[in-house]
Formats: structure tokens, sequence, C-alpha cells
């Protein structure tokens, strides 16, 4: 593992042909959502995985270094991300919220503490879509179609 800088890197890796339309950071992780032609609202993170917040389904790899695409999300149109602490949430454009990572405080909208490697789809929009979401340190919002919070 490398160690810190305090000099700005580039990320060849979220270049071209990719568009960067957002970038989010936890405590010690980033998530960028690209836009490409072959691909719309692609996820990448990087960064270490201690809570599995980084989406790729292992925790015992260590760290990601460089963005490293979420496949679970790839053949989803995500529109937004939001990252917590060490927990994240991804919004498709049919109004689905997914999450991942640190559930200690029940954060992942999932009705339990279980703490989840991969993106999973909260069900409590099933019947309502969402429009936006939010995360903090250890909570996470969702605005609903009827823009109730």
């Amino acid at each position: 593992m490398t160690h810190g800088t305090a000099t700005p890197n580039r990320l060849f890796a979220l270049e071209a042909p990719h568009t960067l339309t957002a970038l989010a950071a936890g405590q010690y992780n980033s998530i960028a959502l690209t836009e490409r032609k072959d691909s719309k609202g692609a996820v990448y993170t990087w960064g270490p995985n201690y809570d599995g917040q980084l989406g790729h389904k292992f925790m015992e790899l260590g760290p990601i270094l460089y963005p490293s695409r979420i496949e679970y999300l790839k053949d989803k149109s995500i529109k937004q991300v939001a990252h917590g602490y060490n927990h994240v949430l991804a919004l498709d454009e049919d109004g689905n919220v997914y999450s991942w990572g640190n559930n200690f405080h029940g954060q992942l909208g999932m009705g339990d503490s279980k703490e989840r490697t991969k993106p999973a789809v909260i069900t409590a929009f099933r019947s309502v879509p969402v429009v936006h979401i939010a995360a903090t340190m250890q909570s996470s919002f969702a605005i609903i179609a009827n823009v109730d919070v």
C-alpha cells in the first residue's frame, strides 16, 4: 500500500471516454459516478474496505488502490450516489435505492443491523420512487416522489 500524499493525483481510470458526473467521500473511501456512450451511471469505488462499503462483494482483499467499477450495478442506470462514514447509497433512474457497507445503526434501511458487502435494494421504497438521497456519518435520507423525507 502506498502512503498518503499532499499532492493531488490524476485519476486516469475516470478520464475519457468517461464523463465524471458525481463524486462523494466517506471516512477513508471515495465513490465516483460516470457516464459514457456504452454505459450510463457507472459507479466506481476505491480506498479501504473495512465494512464492505466499496460494494465489490469482498473485504478480505484489503484496500482497492484505484477506481474499480461495481459490477453488481453495471446494468443499472445510477443517477446519484451518497457516501456516509462507512456506508454508501445509490439511486437509479427508476427511483430504486441501493445501500451497502456498515449497518451498525441501521443506516442501510434494511430493517436490521447486518453489514452488506454488495449493493442491495431498499425494499421500503418499492411502492413509491425516490427522487433524492443523502447520507451523513451514520444516517441515510431519501426524498420520495411526493416530497416526503
